[in-house]
C-alpha cells in the first residue's frame, strides 16, 4: 500500500473497537447481574410481604371460622379485614370464591380471574377436608407470582375460598428500582472507557502518523529528517530504530554515490567518515595502506583488462582477508587505482595481513602467464619520477607484490582524519622501500 493511501479501517477505529465493544460486553453483564440482584431482594421482599399478611390473615380468619356466622356475613367481615391490608400494600388484591367458584366479591371489584381458579377451588373442597391446612400456594410462573388460596371451613365444611397473590419480582420493577444506579454507573465506565481509549488511540496513532511522515521523507531523499517519540516503550524503541535505519541509509547513499566502479567498494569519503567516527568515540583501531607494487609495469606489459583483474583480485583478497580473520566492525575502502585502506582493530592487524601476504602472492601470479611465472619476472620500462616510461631502457621487472602500511592510535593519539594520513606517507614509503610482499605498522 502507497504511503499516502488512505488505509481501510482507521487505527483509532481499530482502537475503539478493542476497547468499547468488550467494554460494553462486560457493561451488560454488570447490568444483567445488578438486575437479577435486584430481582432477588423484590423476590426476597414479596415473600416477607406474603408470610407477615398471610399471618395476619391466619390469625383473623381463624376467629371468624369460630364465630359461626353464615357466609355472606362471614364475607363482609373478611372484606373488612383485606382492606387495610390492601391500603398498606400488604396485599395486591382479593377475591372472595363461593364453594362453586362463583365470585363472591372482590378488591379492587373490577379485578381479573385466573381461568384455572374453578379448577384450583374444587381440588381446595377435597384437600381441605382431608389434611386441614389453612393455606394453600401454586407458583405461577408465566406471570411471575405466587397465587395463595385459604379455605374458610366452618363444621369441616368449606364455605368460601379466600384468594390472593404476591409478586415474585419482575424484571421491571428490578429496572424501575435501579434505573438510576444502573445508568449512572454506566455513564461513569462508558466515560472512563472513552477516556483511556482516546489516550491509547492517540498514544498509539500519533507516533505512527509522525513515523509515516517521516518515512514520506526519507522517500523523497530528506535524510536528516527524524522522529522525535519520547513514550518510554517500544514505539520509542521503533522510533529510535527508524532514525538509526535514515542514519544508516544516508551513509549507504554516500558510499554508493562514492563507490568505486571497478571493486564497488566505499571511496574516499567513505573511509574519511569510518576513521573519524572511530577517533570521535574512542576507538582503538588500526588504518591499513595497500599498494601493489610493479602494478604500472604489470598494467604496461598486459594491458588495462588485465590490470582492472589484478584490482579486483586484491579487492577480493582484502574482503577474503576481513571475513576470515578480522571482525563485523572492520571496513575496507578503495581511494582507487590499486590504493586499498584497511580499518580493523590491533590485535587482529598482524592476521589480516599475513592472511592477505599469503592469498596475494599465491594468487597474483595466476595473472602472469607461464613464461613469465617461471622467469619471476617481466621485461619493461621502468617508470620516471614523473611517471613516463618512454624512452627508458628494458629491465627486469619483478612480479607484483603487495605493500601493507599501517598506523595504529593503541599507543599515539591522533585527533583527525588528516593527521593519522599525513602520518601515513611516512610509513608508505618505508614499505615500498621493502623488496617484495610486507607490513609494517607504526603503533
Amino acid at each position: 500500500m502507497n504511503s499516502n493511501t488512505k488505509p481501510k479501517k482507521s487505527l483509532y477505529v481499530r482502537v475503539f473497537s478493542l476497547v468499547i465493544i468488550p467494554s460494553t460486553l462486560l457493561m451488560i453483564a454488570f447490568i444483567v447481574i445488578q438486575l437479577g440482584a435486584e430481582t432477588r431482594t423484590i423476590q426476597q421482599e414479596s415473600t416477607s410481604r406474603a408470610q407477615f399478611a398471610s399471618y395476619i390473615l391466619h390469625e383473623k380468619l381463624t376467629d371468624l371460622q369460630k364465630s359461626g356466622l353464615s357466609p355472606s356475613i362471614l364475607a363482609n367481615k373478611i372484606e373488612e379485614i383485606s382492606k387495610p391490608l390492601i391500603t398498606n400494600g400488604l396485599l395486591n388484591y382479593m377475591i372472595i370464591f363461593q364453594p362453586d367458584g362463583k365470585i363472591d366479591r372482590s378488591l379492587p371489584a373490577s379485578i381479573n380471574v385466573d381461568p384455572y381458579d374453578t379448577d384450583k377451588i374444587r381440588e381446595l373442597e377435597v384437600s381441605a377436608k382431608l389434611d386441614h391446612q389453612w393455606l394453600y400456594s401454586y407458583a405461577n410462573r408465566k406471570q411471575r407470582k405466587i397465587d395463595v388460596y385459604l379455605p374458610i371451613m366452618q363444621n369441616n365444611e368449606m364455605v368460601l375460598v379466600y384468594k390472593t397473590s404476591f409478586s415474585l419480582g419482575k424484571i421491571s420493577e428490578a429496572i424501575k428500582r435501579s434505573y438510576i444506579s444502573i445508568w449512572l454507573t454506566a455513564l461513569v465506565i462508558l466515560s472512563i472507557v472513552f477516556y483511556l481509549t482516546r489516550s491509547l488511540a492517540k498514544h498509539l496513532v500519533s507516533p505512527l502518523l509522525k513515523l509515516n511522515e517521516a518515512s514520506q521523507e526519507i522517500m523523497a531523499e530528506n535524510f536528516s529528517k527524524r522522529v522525535d517519540v519520547n513514550t518510554g516503550d517500544e514505539i520509542e524503541i521503533l522510533a529510535n530504530t527508524f532514525n538509526h535505519m535514515a542514519e544508516k541509509i544516508a551513509e549507504m547513499k554516500m558510499i554508493a554515490q562514492n563507490a568505486n566502479p571497478l571493486t564497488h567498494l566505499p571511496g574516499n569519503i567513505a573511509i574519511e567518515s569510518d576513521i573519524s567516527r572511530r577517533i570521535k568515540f574512542g576507538a582503538k583501531f588500526v588504518v591499513i595502506h595497500s599498494d601493489l607494487d610493479n602494478f604500472k609495469a604489470f598494467n604496461d606489459a598486459y594491458g588495462i583488462e588485465k590490470g582492472d583483474q589484478a584490482i579486483k583480485l586484491t579487492a577480493q583478497i582484502l574482503k577474503d582477508a576481513l571475513e576470515a580473520k578480522g571482525t563485523q566492525t572492520d571496513f575496507l575502502g578503495h581511494e582507487g587505482g590499486d590504493d586499498f585502506v584497511v580499518v580493523t582493530t590491533p590485535k587482529n592487524a598482524e592476521s589480516i595481513t599475513n592472511y592477505i601476504i599469503k592469498e596475494f602472492d599465491e594468487k597474483i601470479k595466476l595473472l602472469y602467464n607461464e613464461k613469465d611465472r617461471q622467469n619471476g619476472y617481466i621485461m619493461g620500462h621502468e617508470r620516471r619520477a614523473s611517471g613516463e616510461s618512454e624512452g627508458t631502457p628494458l629491465t627486469r621487472i619483478p612480479l607484483m607484490s603487495i605493500s601493507l602500511a599501517g598506523i595504529s592510535n593503541e599507543n599515539l593519539d591522533f585527533a583527525s582524519y588528516a593527521e593519522i594520513t599525513n602520518r601515513l606517507v611516512e610509513m608508505k614509503h618505508k614499505a615500498k622501500e621493502i623488496r617484495g610482499s610486507v607490513f609494517i605498522c607504526k603503533r
